[in-house]
C-alpha cells in the first residue's frame, strides 16, 4: 500500500474542509519560475532546560525541499523518506520522525523521547524533546525563491541616504546628513513666503493673510477663502430620482418618458380594493432597439394574493440606455382605482 502523505497534510492552512475524504494536492504555478535556494548554517534556538525539555520553533524559511531541491520533502520513516534537512552537528535533536497532522503540538510533543523531532515540510514548524542541556543547533536545507529577470537597461538601487537616484539632496542651504530631514519655510525678508510646484506658483500669502487661508478644490476648480472674504463653496451635482405617476381606474398603460441614460429604482402600485379577476400586473423594458428587445422583467397576478399593494425593486442595478423606457400593464377588468409610480434616476 502506497500511502498519500498530501491527505490531511497541514489541514488548518488548506482549503480542502477538515474531514473532506479529498486529497489535498500540492500544484506549481506554471507561469511563474523558481530557483533552487541553499539555506547553510542556519541557527535554530530551543528552549533552556534540561533533556527531556520539549518546545516548538520554526525555521527561517518554508517549505522544506528534498535532496534534489526538485519537490516537497517528507519524512516517514527511516526507510521512507527524501529531505535536504539536515542539522550540521545534531547534537541537541538526533532523530527525526514523522510529523503528526492528526496531532496537536501538545500531542505530539508527548510522544517524543530525548532527542527526537518532527518537521513540518510545509511550513518550517519544528515540534521537539531535547537530548541535552543545549540550546541552539544550526542546520541545512534547501528550499526555493522567486525568480524575476529583469531586461533592458540595468537597474541600480542606491542606499545612500543622502542621495536620490545618485544625486545630492541639497537640505538647509545644500548640507545634507543621515536622519530625518526638516526643512525650514522662510519668507523673502518682505514677510512674504512663495511656493513653487513645478509649474504655478501658489498664491502669495503674508503674514496677515495666510492666517486663516484655506483652499477648497472639486478637483477642478479652486476657491481661495481667507479671512477677508467669504466663503464660497463650489456646488456638487448629484442626479435627483425622476417621478413617473399615474392615477384611475381603467387599465394601466403608464410609460416612462426619459431622453437620457438612466436606472430604474422601483415600481410601487396601490389598490383602492383587491382585484378578483386573474390576470397579470407587467414590468415591461420598451427598448429603444425595438420590439425584438422588449422584455418583461416583473409580472405578478395581484388577485392570488388579494394584493393591494405591489413594490417591484430590482434586486441588482438595472442600467438602461436613452430611449429605453419602462412600461407598466394592467388590464384592470376589475375597475379598481390605482396609483402607479415609476421612480428612475438619470446617470
Amino acid at each position: 500500500m502506497v500511502e498519500n502523505r498530501t491527505f490531511g497534510r497541514n489541514r488548518s492552512q488548506s482549503f480542502v474542509p477538515y474531514g473532506d475524504n479529498a486529497a489535498l494536492q500540492r500544484v506549481n504555478d506554471s507561469t511563474v519560475s523558481t530557483n533552487q535556494l541553499a539555506v547553510s548554517g542556519e541557527t535554530v534556538t530551543f528552549s533552556g532546560g534540561a533533556a527531556g525539555k520539549t518546545g516548538v520553533v520554526a525555521l527561517d524559511v518554508a517549505p522544506v525541499y528534498n535532496s534534489t531541491g526538485s519537490e516537497l520533502g517528507h519524512y516517514t520513516s527511516g526507510s521512507d523518506n527524501d529531505t535536504s534537512f539536515a542539522w550540521v552537528t545534531g547534537t541537541v535533536l538526533t532523530t527525526q520522525v514523522k510529523w503528526r497532522d492528526d496531532l496537536t503540538d501538545t500531542e505530539q510533543l508527548a510522544t517524543l523521547s530525548n532527542g527526537e523531532f518532527a518537521l513540518n515540510h510545509d511550513t518550517g514548524k519544528i515540534r521537539y524533546c531535547k537530548a541535552t542541556t543545549g540550546t541552539s543547533d544550526t542546520c541545512n536545507y534547501t528550499t526555493r525563491m522567486m525568480n524575476i529577470d529583469v531586461t533592458g537597461s540595468s537597474v541600480t538601487a542606491s542606499q545612500n541616504v543622502s542621495q536620490l537616484n545618485g544625486n545630492t539632496i541639497a537640505v538647509d542651504n545644500g548640507a545634507s546628513s543621515t536622519g530625518t530631514q526638516r526643512v525650514t519655510l522662510a519668507d523673502d525678508g518682505t514677510g512674504v513666503i512663495k511656493v513653487w510646484d513645478g509649474t504655478n506658483q501658489m498664491p502669495t500669502m503674508d503674514a496677515s493673510a495666510r492666517r486663516g487661508y484655506v483652499q477648497i478644490t472639486d478637483g477642478t476648480t479652486s476657491v481661495d477663502v481667507t479671512t477677508s472674504n467669504e466663503m464660497e463653496v463650489a456646488t456638487v451635482h448629484k442626479n435627483k430620482p425622476t417621478i413617473t405617476s399615474a392615477t384611475g381606474a381603467a387599465g394601466i398603460t403608464t410609460t416612462t418618458a426619459i431622453s437620457a441614460a438612466f436606472k430604474l429604482n422601483s415600481v410601487t402600485v396601490h389598490l383602492s380594493a383587491a382585484p378578483t379577476t386573474s390576470e397579470d400586473f407587467t414590468v415591461t423594458i420598451d427598448a429603444n432597439d425595438g420590439a425584438a428587445y422588449d422584455t418583461v422583467i416583473y409580472r405578478v397576478d395581484p388577485s392570488v394574493s388579494s394584493a393591494t399593494d405591489i413594490v417591484y425593486i430590482p434586486e441588482q442595478e438595472l442600467l438602461l440606455e436613452s430611449g429605453d423606457e419602462i412600461l407598466l400593464g394592467y388590464a384592470n377588468t376589475d375597475t379598481v382605482t390605482y396609483g402607479v409610480r415609476i421612480v428612475t434616476e438619470a446617470l
